[in-house]
């Protein structure tokens, strides 16, 4: 746990000695537009977007049969974004560590994360297609869903595929693999389970609000700086930066998203300055604030775990 602290400030640091390279600096002058009311709009608004996907795992867990009080099903939820900056965000998967304190197997956490990763992924497509679908970005963005979806469609064909090689390899005395391959199976079980009427349709429709809070929130950052009219062009430019950085494979997107968002912005009329300070405001209410809530939500676990730990009775 101490390494990945670590990890994360070291991210935090590059990404701000980033800025200052940029010269940050020269988008102050824009300050007299009410920066801290777009900010505090943005992060509101990202409140609501965060509200959804909770919402969607708290739902999902309960259809699965673990029907865990809202607040702790939250604390253990948001926990994950403190490892949000990550590449593919894997490292949210710290959840498996305080959800398995309420009881819920680690397969589960991972089902619901790739279920939750893949659905995104497809929400965040179909908004990016609205009118960049001739944009070069477009068709990096197109690929990568396809690649990373269609593995898993590929994966969920071949569940006893597994099980057999898990069994083959628990006789040559590897049992390590064998258990993360066991772990692989039980995961794209939960997923196959997603994937059912009721399920799918209540947690698209979660992702659907989730996204386009986030994807309105920045065309109106960028109508108050003048930039764009257009509602669905605006719509599209956050999630079709979003698909570029996660296909960058780069922690978090750091820097990919930032930069596909300037050259859209740029392409529009924008100036770079003015560009480059609505990327930050942008990425500040969404990841960062993300991270910083996550890791309030993350030592609040840890502190439970510690509690756990000092009345258990020994054995």
């Amino acid at each position: 746990m101490k390494s990945a602290v670590l990890g994360l400030a070291a991210v935090t640091a590059v990404y701000m000695l980033a800025l200052l390279w940029v010269d940050w600096r020269g988008s102050f002058q824009y300050l007299g537009l009410g920066i801290v009311h777009l900010l505090g709009v943005m992060l509101l608004l990202n409140a609501v977007s965060v509200t959804a996907r909770w919402l969607r795992w708290h739902w999902l867990l309960r259809r699965i049969g673990h029907r865990l009080p809202a607040s702790r099903t939250a604390l253990c939820y948001l926990a994950g974004f403190a490892f949000t900056a990550s590449p593919g965000k894997v490292g949210e998967l710290i959840r498996i560590r305080y959800f398995g304190s309420l009881g819920v197997p680690g397969s589960v956490t991972t089902g619901l994360f790739i279920y939750e990763r893949s659905l995104d992924l497809i929400v965040v497509l179909a908004l990016a297609t609205f009118a960049f679908g001739s944009q070069p970005q477009f068709g990096v963005a197109l690929a990568f869903v396809l690649l990373v979806v269609g593995l898993i469609g590929v994966l969920l064909l071949w569940p006893r595929g597994f099980l057999a090689l898990a069994g083959r390899l628990e006789q040559r005395a590897w049992a390590r693999s064998a258990i993360l391959l066991r772990h692989a199976a039980e995961s794209l079980g939960v997923v196959r389970r997603g994937l059912n009427g009721p399920e799918l349709a209540a947690a698209a429709s979660l992702g659907l609000v989730a996204w386009t809070v986030q994807a309105g929130a920045f065309a109106w950052l960028a109508n108050a700086f003048g930039l764009v009219s257009d509602v669905l062009p605006a719509l599209s430019i956050y999630p079709l930066a979003m698909l570029a950085g996660a296909a960058s494979m780069l922690p978090g997107g750091i820097g990919s998203t930032e930069a596909v968002i300037v050259a859209l912005l740029v392409d529009r009329g924008a100036l770079t300055d003015v560009a480059l300070l609505i990327a930050v405001i942008t990425r500040v209410a969404t990841l960062w604030s993300a991270i910083v809530l996550g890791v309030v939500c993350l030592l609040a676990a840890e502190r439970r775990l510690f509690r756990m730990a000092r009345h258990q009775p020994f054995a």
